[in-house]
């Protein structure tokens, strides 16, 4: 499968926290659902960057 952008998957992750952040602020105000979406697409692109990092160490 072909990557759309040539970013790393963590700031992928990043772009659609955001926009999912917007869209869902835009349908329920500030709400739990949106916080919790917030912070989980966060820990996501985190994660993801830690994987990154990690794997880039292994390859060397």
């Amino acid at each position: 499968m072909k990557k759309l952008y040539n970013f790393p998957s963590s700031i992928n992750w990043l772009i659609f926290t955001l926009v999912f952040t917007i869209i869902l602020l835009s349908i329920f105000d500030i709400s739990i659902i949106t916080i919790a979406g917030f912070i989980s697409g966060v820990i996501l692109a985190i994660v993801n960057l830690y994987n990154e990092e990690f794997r880039k160490e292994r390859n060397q």
